[in-house]
């Protein structure tokens, strides 16, 4: 049975909109991917240097660096630094 024009061409358009949102989140998500990545180097790398120092981290010391830490909903982190710089983890 053939299947009438109208039907096939909303059917169509609107698997063209899925497929079109569905790209858009996906995109979304390898950009998150790639930003978290570069978050994990950048705190690795961090850590290393830190390694390296051979500096054992005191309350007093963390006191003097570390304003705040906000703990999110989601578990997410933000270090808050006294000089005004801040880290989501």
């Amino acid at each position: 049975m053939p299947l009438d024009q109208d039907i096939y061409s909303k059917r169509y358009n609107e698997l063209t909109g899925e497929y079109e949102t569905l790209q858009r989140k996906r995109e979304e998500v390898e950009k998150e991917k790639r930003a978290r990545a570069q978050k994990r180097e950048a705190l690795e790398t961090f850590y290393g240097e830190l390694e390296e120092l051979e500096v054992a981290f005191t309350p007093q010391r963390w006191n003097a660096i570390v304003e705040k830490v906000v703990v999110g909903v989601n578990g997410e982190m933000t270090f808050y630094f006294v000089n005004g710089g801040e880290v989501t983890v």
